[in-house]
């Protein structure tokens, strides 16, 4: 369900943010978007894993640089905790190396606090993506699913039931 679309729907955000002041742009700027919050504040990486384990969130929001931590060590405890829920930075001192190095290693976007109107769209997108991904992941599930149930049902059948490719050589067959 897209986050933004359903106005019942919550939000439910982690923003790894050192600046209260950079915390309540973030909370102003998507509530102005639509989005209707539910935002958890990590201050510290204690902060942070704390709250990675003990609820799921739709999306993770991280400043690049703070005393004693940065993005790319939350991005690896988030793909390790929760490696579904997509990540952005949102930072106002990240070089593009270190932006590109985090994208590469799972982040879906970065956002630069002086550009601080893209952080709305950049959400959205990545929610969308999360969604399908999700879709995704439930077919491939439901097509193995049923594929060992078809597979059961063959094997259990008492008469010979083969199956030719193209070409008419046998693929398979029923024991």
């Amino acid at each position: 369900m897209n986050k933004i679309a359903d106005p019942e729907c919550n939000t439910a955000i982690l923003s790894l943010e050192d600046s209260r002041q950079d915390y309540e742009l973030i909370r102003e700027l998507l509530s102005d978007a639509g989005y209707k919050l539910d935002i958890d504040l990590a201050m510290d990486e204690s902060d942070y894993l704390r709250l990675l384990r003990s609820r799921e969130y739709d999306i993770i929001l991280a400043d690049f640089k703070l005393p004693a931590y940065d993005a790319f060590e939350a991005l690896r405890e988030a793909s390790t905790i929760c490696p579904h829920t997509p990540f952005i930075c949102f930072s106002g001192s990240i070089g593009e190396e270190a932006a590109i190095e985090l994208i590469k290693k799972g982040a879906v976007d970065y956002v630069l606090k002086d550009r601080p109107e893209r952080l709305p769209l950049a959400i959205e997108r990545a929610l969308k993506e999360a969604e399908e991904k999700m879709a995704r992941r439930k077919a491939v599930t439901a097509q193995h699913n049923s594929e060992e149930r078809l597979r059961t049902l063959i094997n259990a059948t008492p008469d010979l039931i083969c199956f030719k490719d193209g070409q008419g050589k046998w693929q398979e067959a029923n024991s």
